[in-house]
């Protein structure tokens, strides 16, 4: 709620439903068969050339999603935050191009089931879709192992959040709506279904110690000191980071 309070002063409007982080989603096996002591605790694994390059031939990706990707690399090169400045932005973006020879694939939806196939051995995706790829491999027997780790560079935080617009048409069934989403045993079934952190603290103890003591899905206290939320920005940054995200795709 803190942390939501940056961009929701006094938390008067978001309903903070569920929540995550971005980080590292990696096949371990493939990644020490390829290179044995990965620094897999740092977005070298996918920023750095030479490194990425190694995992080329396994499949790298990446999320479909300037507002998760470039802050990462923004961070990665010491800049305090993403920037629509000049100078810093074309740092950002310089970086990622010189990495995309090694990307096989820039997707935020169905990029676990190729993290969880063995298409990809690894991804900058969620903590929630490393959890989904996981229980894909363990349903579908692919003997593919998951693991998931959170940059030493940068902990991106996320909260999806719900809210009733202005001019909703029925703001009570909404309410209700939300009234219901946030009862702990059903905040509780939703965050076992998706593997995402749940907004309720009551809901937690309606949770299996294999998830609520999973330090993917609720990290422990040295990584949450550390969470980033993205800041809001201006229409102008808004649009100088679309063209600049949609550059790069078009490069593939």
């Amino acid at each position: 709620m803190k942390l939501l309070a940056s961009v929701d002063p006094g938390n008067e409007h978001a309903v903070p439903w569920m929540w995550g982080t971005t980080g590292i989603i990696y096949n371990p096996d493939k990644i020490e068969s390829l290179m044995p002591h990965a620094p897999v605790d740092s977005l070298d694994m996918v920023l750095k050339k030479d490194v990425a390059a190694k995992f080329a031939a396994c499949g790298v990706g990446m999320l479909d999603s300037w507002g998760d990707i470039l802050p990462m690399v923004a961070r990665y090169l010491g800049q305090p935050r993403l920037t629509a400045d000049k100078a810093e932005l074309g740092a950002v973006m310089a970086k990622l191009e010189e990495i995309r020879p090694s990307i096989r694939r820039i997707a935020s939806s169905g990029y676990y089931e190729q993290l969880a196939d063995g298409e990809l051995c690894i991804a900058l995706g969620y903590s929630g879709d490393a959890m989904i790829a996981r229980r894909m491999a363990q349903d579908t027997k692919t003997n593919v192992r998951i693991a998931y780790s959170f940059a030493r560079e940068s902990v991106p935080f996320y909260v999806d959040s719900m809210v009733v617009p202005a001019d909703a048409p029925n703001p009570r069934g909404a309410m209700l709506f939300i009234d219901f989403m946030m009862r702990p045993r059903v905040s509780a079934d939703v965050a076992r279904l998706i593997g995402f952190g749940t907004g309720n603290a009551a809901a937690r103890a309606y949770l299996e110690p294999a998830v609520r003591d999973n330090p993917a899905v609720y990290p422990p206290a040295e990584v949450r000191r550390r969470f980033e939320l993205e800041r809001v920005y201006s229409v102008d940054e808004i649009r100088a980071f679309n063209r600049a995200w949609l550059q790069f795709k078009s490069g593939l």
